[in-house]
């Protein structure tokens, strides 16, 4: 029975504040009981630890004096979850709301096959506190040569009622998906040397080596409150240096040589198209941080940039 199944929901916090309510509520109104939460927080200015051990008494948090990254951050609660032999991991962003049968769908999703290593649900936009029928991600994939992914359905008027029930995929979205425990024992979760972005490309090429499958859910459903807005011009230069210096690693990592030449090419030829799309998502100066990851993923600079992205 699927709800044997012991769900370990991971969580990394680094001053999210203002997510901790609207998240913690949903995780609690789960239909889905054979759960518990594992929280590590980056050593956060705000009071994200404390508001989630009001708002989640039970949650296993572990509080760092440093910021290690997401990825490291999900790792070693990964692993104390793995060693408390929960059989499933929910890796979720703290900018997520999930409806009240997310969990069960996607554990009755992986548990239908054994060929099955995750799942994931569709994605709306959140919007100023409030859940949008738009819809942000379903049905993701990666081009494992370009390290870029697109997803199938997406935004444009496209509505809810037209997604399939279920598809296979070969990539899952980062911020919200569950994966078995017994395949992150096998070929780890996600790469440190990322620190933070990229993560979910990284595993999901090792999850297509071992030739597991992937799968998204249309029954499971979440909503994305992350700030997509001008004000939020530190999160675009940050989000932006760390997708593409994160690339570059992947291609030193599995010596894909040929993506090199191409993307840097592909970037000369659009240059004019790159900075009117700079321009109009957070001004020129996101051009700057946007290439200074290239050139530092040319350089296979690792781990925690000491840079401010201000």
């Amino acid at each position: 029975m699927t709800g044997n199944k012991k769900v370990a929901i991971l969580l990394v916090l680094f001053n999210e504040e203002k997510y901790i309510e609207r998240l913690a509520k949903s995780i609690l109104n789960q239909d889905y009981r054979n759960t518990i939460v594992y929280a590590f927080d980056n050593n956060s200015s705000d009071s994200s630890a404390s508001l989630l051990v009001k708002y989640l008494p039970g949650a296993d948090i572990i509080l760092s004096d440093e910021n290690l990254g997401f990825a490291k951050g999900n790792n070693i609660i990964a692993k104390k979850a793995i060693d408390n032999n929960y059989d499933l991991l929910f890796i979720l962003n703290t900018d997520m709301e999930l409806e009240t049968d997310c969990i069960s769908n996607l554990v009755r999703i992986i548990s239908q096959k054994d060929e099955i290593a995750g799942a994931g649900p569709v994605i709306f936009f959140g919007s100023e506190g409030e859940r949008t029928d738009k819809i942000q991600c379903y049905a993701d994939n990666t081009n494992f040569s370009s390290a870029r992914t697109c997803t199938l359905y997406a935004n444009s008027g496209l509505s809810y009622g037209e997604l399939p029930d279920t598809q296979y995929v070969n990539t899952l979205h980062g911020g919200c998906f569950m994966i078995r425990s017994s395949v992150i024992s096998e070929i780890g979760l996600f790469n440190e040397d990322n620190f933070m972005y990229n993560d979910e490309i990284d595993l999901a090429y090792r999850i297509h080596k071992s030739g597991s499958k992937l799968m998204v859910c249309k029954n499971a459903r979440a909503w994305h409150y992350h700030d997509w807005t001008l004000k939020n011009k530190a999160g675009y230069f940050l989000q932006y240096y760390y997708i593409n210096r994160n690339r570059f690693l992947f291609f030193h990592r599995y010596n894909k040589h040929f993506s090199f030449v191409r993307e840097i090419l592909s970037e000369l030829l659009f240059l004019p198209v790159k900075i009117n799309w700079a321009r109009k998502t957070a001004g020129l100066k996101l051009l700057k941080y946007y290439y200074l990851g290239y050139w530092h993923g040319l350089l296979n600079k690792k781990g925690k940039a000491d840079i401010e992205f201000k």
